[in-house]
């Protein structure tokens, strides 16, 4: 909006040029005529139009150094809406990792059914306990910190999305307790799979499961995510 006044301003100091251009063709027309000091009024009027030249030149340059201005914070906003959207991917993927834990568990439940070697069955396990000091630390350090970049560009985390990953994160905690818990009764009772103890546990981690998916696809599947960030005014 103030370029646009920029530009109307310099459009009218190019029309009082032109007038002023338009006098100078006078004076040649009519430069024999008597009565009429055009000397000076041809000094004037050079003065005139050197002044305005070298406003417009000041205007122009202004005006140059605005749109740099404004293509510089163009650029930054841009750079901050694709942190935002890599942020918001990063806190998808717990929602993916749901569907890929739910699969590696009825696999391990086959297999014990199939009757496969416990010894293979119990290295899955212990391979898929690993993931607590190695992966599950990973992806909750990605997490931290690129939520933490946010701020460096200025980017702020709404109220209720900020309250919706508080409670994600917490039940994530919940939920990879219980999937592991779960594997380490099936290890154990590779025998008898349908205890008691085997299918609490099997029913506290497909709980924590719909919770934590319902969050992602009924609550923060149905937000708009310009809903979700504030982007600093200095950007």
């Amino acid at each position: 909006m103030e370029l646009k006044y920029w530009n109307r301003g310099l459009l009218g100091l190019v029309a009082i040029l032109l007038s002023l251009a338009g006098l100078v063709l006078l004076n040649v027309l009519f430069v024999d005529e008597k009565g009429v000091e055009w000397g000076s009024v041809s000094d004037w009027i050079s003065a005139i139009c050197n002044i305005g030249i070298l406003c417009s030149a000041i205007w122009a340059g202004h005006i140059a150094s605005h749109w740099l201005q404004q293509k510089k914070r163009m650029n930054t906003l841009d750079s901050a809406h694709q942190i935002a959207i890599q942020f918001d991917k990063k806190l998808w993927s717990i929602n993916s990792r749901l569907y890929a834990d739910a699969l590696f568990r009825r696999r391990i439940v086959s297999d014990i059914l199939n009757e496969e070697s416990h010894v293979e069955i119990n290295k899955k396990i212990i391979s898929e306990i690993a993931r607590i000091t190695t992966s599950d630390l990973d992806e909750l350090s990605e997490l931290y910190t690129e939520r933490t970049l946010l701020g460096r560009f200025n980017i702020t985390i709404n109220g209720s999305f900020n309250e919706m990953i508080t409670k994600i994160v917490s039940l994530r905690t919940n939920y990879l307790e219980s999937h592991y818990d779960y594997l380490l009764l099936l290890a154990k009772n590779i025998n008898f799979i349908e205890c008691d103890e085997v299918k609490k546990a099997e029913a506290q981690v497909i709980d924590f499961q719909k919770k934590i998916a319902t969050i992602f696809e009924k609550e923060l599947g149905r937000k708009n995510i310009d809903s979700d960030y504030s982007f600093g005014k200095d950007l």
